[in-house]
C-alpha cells in the first residue's frame, strides 16, 4: 500500500499593518484599564462623593451637585424653595419616612456661596478667600480637621468661623485655636476649629493656595465681599431617596 501524506496547513503571518493595528489596540486597552484604576482610586479618595453611602450605607440613596453658571442669578432665599420642591416630589411619589423610625430625616441638602473675608485678631489682619454655607454643608463637605470642630448647621446664633492652617497660623500662631474670636466686619465670631489647608474637593475648588475660611452664608453676606458682588449661590447639593435607578 502506498501512503499519501497530509495536506499541509501554513497559516499566514499577519501582515505590518495588522500588527501595527493589534499593537494600537493593545495600548488602548492598557490604558482605559489604567485610567479606569486611577479614576476609582481617586473618587474614592474623596469623601465628598460619597455622602450617599455615608447616609445610607444600605443604599438606595443618590447624591446630587447642582452647579450654576455665572449668568445664573439664584439668591440664597430659593433654598427653602428648594428643600420644599424635594419634599413635595418625594410625597408625591408616595416616598415618605420610615414607619418604624419616623425621627429619620428622609433627606439632606446644602448650599454654598463664595466671596472673601477680612480677620482681625487684635492687631493682625488676614485677608481671606471664603465659603458661606447653608444647610448640612460639612455633612457633604467632612472637611478634615486639625483642631476643634466643624460649626453646627442648626445653631441659633450663626457667629461661629472654621478657619483653615494659614489664617490660624497668621493670626494666632499656632492651631489649637478653637474657642479664640475673630472680628469680621465689625461683627465678633467665635473659631469653632481649623481645618487642613487643601483637604478636599471644596477646599481644593476654592483655591487651596492662600487662607480659606468657612461661615454661615448669612454671615458672609452681611460682614465679607461676595464674589463678582453677586447675591448669588454657587452650589446646591442633595442626598435623597433613589428607589429607581435615576429617579
Amino acid at each position: 500500500m502506498k501512503k499519501t501524506g497530509g495536506r499541509k496547513f501554513h497559516i499566514q503571518k499577519p501582515g505590518k499593518r495588522v500588527l501595527r493595528l493589534l499593537i494600537a489596540v493593545g495600548i488602548c486597552l492598557l490604558l482605559f484599564l489604567a485610567l479606569t484604576v486611577f479614576r476609582s482610586k481617586s473618587t474614592s479618595a474623596l469623601p465628598d462623593m460619597h455622602g450617599a453611602e455615608r447616609f445610607a450605607p444600605e443604599g438606595g440613596y443618590a447624591q446630587i451637585g447642582c452647579y450654576f453658571a455665572e449668568r445664573v442669578t439664584v439668591e440664597p432665599e430659593r433654598y427653602r424653595e428648594f428643600n420644599y420642591r424635594v419634599e413635595s416630589a418625594l410625597t408625591t411619589n408616595s416616598i415618605g419616612k420610615d414607619e418604624d423610625n419616623p425621627d429619620a430625616r428622609l433627606f439632606l441638602d446644602c448650599y454654598s456661596m463664595e466671596g472673601s473675608v477680612t480677620l482681625v485678631h487684635e492687631r493682625k489682619t488676614v485677608e481671606a478667600k471664603a465659603i458661606g454655607t447653608g444647610g448640612d454643608f460639612f455633612f457633604f463637605h467632612p472637611v478634615e480637621l486639625v483642631s476643634g470642630m466643624h460649626y453646627m448647621a442648626d445653631a441659633l446664633m450663626k457667629d461661629q468661623v472654621l478657619i483653615d492652617e494659614t489664617v490660624a497660623w497668621q493670626l494666632f500662631g499656632g492651631y489649637d485655636v478653637a474657642g479664640q474670636t475673630v472680628e469680621i466686619g465689625g461683627t465678633s465670631y467665635v473659631v469653632s476649629g481649623v481645618a487642613k489647608s487643601g483637604s478636599g474637593r471644596m477646599l481644593k475648588a476654592a483655591g487651596s493656595e492662600g487662607a480659606l475660611v468657612f461661615l454661615p452664608a448669612e454671615g458672609l453676606r452681611a460682614d465679607g465681599a461676595l464674589r463678582h458682588d453677586a447675591d448669588r449661590i454657587n452650589c446646591y447639593e442633595l442626598i435623597m431617596p433613589d428607589p429607581v435607578d435615576g429617579f
